[in-house]
């Protein structure tokens, strides 16, 4: 049993760890643009400033990302999964808004869309236990 234990290894989604740096570059570079006045990708952040101010977007996705680099350094499989939500739904709300606001196609779309079907993948795998089973924590 204890071979078996040391046979498993981590299997970390590499989009994982991209994931969390997109959410915390994205919450940077837009924190930045609105501390200095500018709206950066009007269209990108327009529905986000529908329902709540700038700031606590930009804040969340700093929070967010942290949050799931963190837990992913840890191994800590309920906070890899609440990350993994939190995570998915910025990134579907931001896809959403660039198809929405966005006057023509661009990468980015592609890119968040992208990103939320890893962590909902990484949140399905928490759910159904496959990480519990197949990878082991610190």
């Amino acid at each position: 049993m204890e071979n078996r234990r040391h046979q498993k290894h981590r299997n970390h989604c590499p989009g994982e760890w991209w994931s969390s740096i997109l959410l915390v570059m994205t919450g940077i570079y837009a924190l930045a643009y609105f501390m200095a006045g500018n709206i950066f990708h009007y269209s990108f952040i327009n529905g986000f400033r529908a329902i709540l101010p700038a700031y606590i977007w930009e804040g969340s996705f700093i929070l967010t990302g942290t949050l799931q680099f963190v837990s992913l350094m840890c191994g800590s499989f309920r906070w890899r999964g609440v990350a993994s939500f939190l995570a998915a739904s910025l990134f579907i709300w931001g896809m959403l808004n660039m198809l929405v606001y966005e006057r023509h196609w661009h990468f980015g779309i592609v890119a968040w869309g992208t990103f939320a079907l890893v962590n909902l993948y990484t949140l399905a795998r928490i759910l159904a236990g496959v990480i519990r089973d197949y990878e082991y924590s610190l």
